[in-house]
This record gives C-alpha cells, structure tokens and sequence, in this order.
C-alpha cells in the first residue's frame, strides 16, 4: 500500500475538520510498519518486493511533475525510518534522517525525531485530498499483495493486515468526501 502503508499508505481520520490526528496517523503507520516487519521477516523477498512497490510509486509520480511527489518520498522516508528504527535524535549513516530534514525544511537541524515524523505525515495528508488516485493506488496494492500471497503463502496473514487497514483507510475518506459535499 502506499502506503501508504503506507500506504499506503495509513492515516486515519478523526478530527473536526475532516483531517487526520497525527498522533492515530502515526500509531496507525507504526502497526503497518509492524506488518511490513513481520513480512520481511517471513521472507525479505516479500518485503523487498513491496519496498520496491513503494519506491516505484514515488519515482512515477515524481516524474510526472505532480504536486503529490513530496507526499510520496515523505510515505517512503517514513517507512525506511520506521522499518529500519531510525531515531533522527541519534547519529544515522544512512541519510534518511538528512533526507527527511531536508524534505520537511529542517535546514538548522533543530525538529526532534517526532517533529520530524509528525511533519512528514502531514505531507502525506497531501494524499488524502484524492481519492480516486486512492482507488488506483489500492487496486494495484491488492493485485500485489494478491500475486505475493500466491507466491508466498506464509505472508497471507501480514498482506491481508496491511490490505484491510488500506480499505479501513479508504472507506473513510469516501465518507469524508461524501459529507464534504
């Protein structure tokens, strides 16, 4: 998902004005993130399959010049920060923590590792504002999921986790949308 966990993807919404807490959207990516450990755990071929799912939605987008590209890296910084336990209070080699800096405009290194997170998920509210490119999003996550389960039945479990919290997630951004008009 893209998430979301993501996707995809993984934000619930729960406010007055129809926009996520960050504090469910951040808990919510985490149990995702718990899945997508478990799967990679299961099988890394699984979990490097959907990282690179994830990694291909970013670049797409981002070649197509659309205003959603920073909500797409912010999904995938979120996910390798989350994935590999990366604390951006701490040292980190891998430069996850700099791109994240640089994506949430922490240019004097000042936010704390959750201000860094919770600015992120804001970016990928970003996401929240089309649901029809959600629908897209999520018919193709399913496929994939579907073709992995196939493949790897042992992951099934963890798939469908992250498939329901996509169609949870889904669903209340229709209702949301529905009210709206």
């Amino acid at each position: 998902m893209m998430f979301f966990l993501t996707i995809l993807l993984t934000m619930v919404v729960s406010s007055s004005h129809s926009k996520p807490s960050l504090g469910k959207q951040v808990t919510d990516e985490e149990k995702m993130i718990g899945s997508y450990r478990k799967i990679y755990a299961i099988s890394p071929a699984a979990g490097n399959f959907i990282k690179g799912y994830h990694a291909l939605m970013e670049k797409y987008n981002c070649e197509l010049g659309g205003g959603d590209c920073g909500a797409r890296k912010a999904v995938v910084i979120l996910e390798m920060l989350q994935l590999n336990k990366i604390n951006c209070d701490k040292a980190d080699p891998s430069g996850t923590c700099d791109e994240a800096r640089k994506l949430v405009g922490d240019t004097g290194k000042a936010k704390s590792h959750q201000e860094i997170v919770e600015a992120l998920v804001r970016k990928v509210d970003a996401l929240d504002d089309d649901a029809e490119d959600l629908e897209h999003v999520m018919a193709i996550w399913r496929a994939l999921a579907s073709y992995m389960c196939y493949k790897q039945p042992k992951t099934c479990d963890e798939l469908r986790k992250i498939t329901e919290a996509g169609k949870d997630w889904q669903k209340r951004l229709n209702e949301l949308k529905e009210n709206s008009e």
